[in-house]
């Protein structure tokens, strides 16, 4: 089973857009939706109630530490073998068949904590690749997080540390056994992901965190390259932001 976690808080409008994209996951009992709410008062009752008639929906309401304490606490709650963190106001892309397919002969086959596939940008096409190459890259996710596939045995022995903002995901990853890390180039991507998210949106947060992150998961030559790769592309970030057209950057990244 895969079940797919969602976070939110007062932000029912990108919840329904989320819901509206998982209709064929419900009532398919090889999936599982998990919504961790941080306390919400904008989400009717008449919501809840629907979604509540499907077996595989589970809600569950209270505070938290943040978005990474409550994805922790999303693993915990999760009935299956598999996770997808998908963000509130992010689409699931894949079909079920076809995603069933992928976790069966390949993710659960060569036993990997991390599969990688990849994503689109909202009204980007065609879909964002992740790396092709066996080496993965230390300095950078081979995708977005809303893009990986973890396996949840990895996630609750490897919790994400709530002290980040933003750069978790590559904690996460820099925590991961490489070779237990699986890129997958499917045709079709697994999610489509708002283009203007968090991470995005601040960029010098992001990449101070992805640099601590460095500074204190690597050793040696690794730290150094990956150091230096993280702040030519996080000064290239902030003056993309800062100077260029939001769409000008938009496009970029649609074709990275």
């Amino acid at each position: 089973m895969l079940t797919i976690v969602t976070v939110c808080y007062n932000d029912v409008a990108r919840l329904k857009k989320t819901v509206n994209s998982l209709h064929l996951f419900y009532g398919d009992m090889r999936y599982e939706h998990v919504v961790m709410d941080g306390g919400s008062t904008d989400i009717p009752h008449s919501l809840l109630s629907k979604l509540r008639q499907h077996k595989n929906f589970k809600f569950y309401s209270g505070k938290d530490a943040g978005i990474y304490d409550a994805m922790n606490k999303g693993a915990m709650m999760a009935s299956g073998e598999y996770l997808l963190f998908l963000n509130c106001g992010d689409m699931i892309a894949a079909a079920p068949e076809g995603l069933a397919a992928i976790l069966t002969e390949k993710v659960a086959f060569l036993k990997s904590d991390i599969a990688a596939f990849p994503y689109a940008l909202d009204g980007h096409s065609p879909a964002v690749g992740v790396t092709v190459s066996p080496r993965l890259s230390i300095h950078k996710l081979p995708t977005s997080h809303q893009g990986m596939i973890f396996k949840r045995g990895f996630v609750l022995d490897e919790p994400y540390c709530t002290k980040y903002k933003i750069a978790g995901d590559y904690d996460l990853y820099l925590r991961a056994d490489q070779s237990k890390i699986l890129v997958l180039n499917t045709e079709w991507p697994l999610c489509v992901l708002e283009a203007h998210g968090v991470a995005s949106g601040n960029p010098y947060l992001a990449y101070k965190e992805y640099l601590a992150i460095a500074r204190s998961r690597l050793r040696g030559l690794e730290r150094v390259l990956a150091v230096a790769r993280i702040i030519v592309r996080g000064c290239l970030a902030v003056v993309a932001k800062t100077l260029l057209p939001r769409r000008w950057v938009d496009k970029v990244r649609g074709r990275s």
